[in-house]
């Protein structure tokens, strides 16, 4: 990138930011077919469609940087979670193991994992992934939750309780505890 284009690009970034997504997407998209091989400028570019909410557009891009730069763990999390939104669990699935694989002390893929299995009816999985996450960060409410939820499906009621009272105490206000 020359100095104009990286003035640009921050500019751009600074527009998502500061949730001006239109033109933010219009600064990355001239950018793009200027610089059509630049990696930092298709992710920007894709991480900018996802939050104007074109998530097909995101999955897209970084689909095709996958396919190019298959261990790049941000894209592997980028591809796993625009799969998720778009209801293509299995996909998701694929790209979260892939990315704990090599990074499994990152809470949050852990808890997109449990939610993407227990989307796919797949619950026992679920489970197993709602107690890594609960290894990484225990005192957290979110966590506890997700695993009320995945005992619940999987009839185990009482566990889910205690699941949902233990969300409960570390956060009075977690209303999807709450609702259990």
């Amino acid at each position: 990138m020359n100095h104009l284009q990286i003035k640009r690009f921050k500019q751009a970034k600074s527009e998502r930011k500061a949730g001006r997504l239109q033109r933010a997407l219009e600064i990355f998209s001239k950018l793009h077919k200027e610089l059509p091989k630049s990696v930092e400028i298709r992710t920007e570019l894709g991480l900018t469609h996802y939050n104007f909410g074109q998530i097909q557009e995101a999955a897209e891009i970084f689909q095709k940087l996958h396919e190019e730069r298959p261990e790049d763990m941000h894209i592997l999390n980028c591809c796993g979670i625009s799969y998720m939104q778009l209801g293509m669990f299995d996909l998701a699935i694929q790209f979260f193991k892939k990315y704990v694989g090599k990074k499994n002390d990152d809470y949050e893929a852990w808890v997109n994992l449990c939610c993407a299995a227990g989307k796919n009816s797949q619950m026992t999985d679920a489970a197993f992934y709602a107690m890594q996450a609960l290894s990484l960060k225990p005192l957290d409410s979110k966590a506890h939750q997700n695993m009320g939820s995945v005992m619940l499906a999987l009839g185990r009621r009482n566990d889910a309780l205690i699941s949902f009272q233990t969300a409960l105490d570390l956060d009075p206000g977690n209303i999807a505890a709450r609702s259990n």
